[in-house]
C-alpha cells in the first residue's frame, strides 16, 4: 500500500480515518443546520479524507465538490458552482418547477457579466451586479438544501486570501453571505483547504464569520 504525500488518495491507497468519517456523518446526521470545517495543517489529508466521505454517502446526499484554488472572485466562483451542478446532476435544477426562474435569471446574468475565458469583475468589487447574483444564489442554493445537496469547496484559505490581496471587503461580504445562508438553514457545507482556515480568517480578522462551523479534528496516521 502506498502512501501519497501530493495529490489525494482514494480507492484502495485510502485507509484508516474511521475516526474523522464517523465524525462527519454524525455531525451531518445529527443536525440538518450543521455545516463541517475541516482546519488541519497542510499534508494531513484533508481532500483524502473529503473526497472518501463523499463516495461513502453519495445514496444519503448529493454532493457538489468544487475546488476554488484558481476562482479568483464571488461572481466566477457562484458560476462555476452553477455549471458544476448542472454537470452532475444534469435537468435536474429544470424538473424542478420552483427552480426554473431562478436558473433563467442567473444563467441570463452570468452571460451578461462577460465569461469567456475570463471574468469581467475583478476581485475586490463588490458591485449591484454581484449582490444581485448572490441573491439569486442564495435562492437557489435554499431549494436544492430542501433536496439534500451538500457543497463540499475546497482550497478555501487560497480562495479567501485571494479575494482578500485588494482589501478584505469581498472576503468579508462573501463570509458574512455564507454564514447568513447557513443560518437562515438554505446551505450545508464542508470546507476545507491546505492552508488552515482559522489562521487565514483571523489574518483577514474575520473569525467570527466562521464560528457557527463544527470542527472536524484530523489525528495523525500513526506508524502502524
Amino acid at each position: 500500500m502506498k502512501i501519497n504525500t501530493g495529490a489525494p488518495v482514494d480507492g484502495n491507497e485510502f485507509f484508516g480515518r474511521k475516526r474523522e468519517l464517523q465524525n462527519m456523518s454524525a455531525i451531518l446526521g445529527n443536525n440538518k443546520k450543521t455545516s463541517i470545517l475541516i482546519p488541519g495543517p497542510r499534508r494531513i489529508g484533508k481532500t483524502s479524507i473529503v473526497q472518501e466521505f463523499i463516495r461513502q454517502n453519495s445514496d444519503k446526499y448529493k454532493f457538489i465538490y468544487l475546488d476554488l484554488e484558481s476562482r479568483n472572485s464571488v461572481i466566477e466562483l457562484c458560476s462555476d458552482l452553477t455549471k458544476k451542478i448542472e454537470k452532475e446532476y444534469p435537468g435536474f435544477i429544470k424538473r424542478r418547477l420552483d427552480l426554473k426562474g431562478t436558473w433563467n435569471q442567473l444563467s441570463e446574468m452570468f452571460q451578461q457579466v462577460n465569461l469567456p475565458g475570463v471574468i469581467g469583475v475583478t476581485t475586490g468589487q463588490i458591485t449591484v451586479d454581484i449582490k444581485e447574483i448572490m441573491d439569486r444564489m442564495s435562492d437557489l442554493f435554499e431549494t436544492l438544501n430542501k433536496h439534500n445537496f451538500i457543497f463540499a469547496l475546497d482550497e478555501f484559505s487560497d480562495f479567501l486570501l485571494q479575494l482578500g490581496n485588494q482589501g478584505t471587503e469581498e472576503a468579508e461580504q462573501f463570509l458574512k453571505w455564507l454564514r447568513g445562508l447557513r443560518q437562515e438553514s438554505k446551505v450545508r457545507l464542508i470546507v476545507s483547504g491546505s492552508v488552515n482556515i482559522i489562521s487565514t480568517v483571523e489574518e483577514l480578522n474575520l473569525s467570527n464569520l466562521i464560528n457557527d462551523m463544527a470542527d472536524i479534528e484530523i489525528f495523525p496516521l500513526t506508524k502502524e
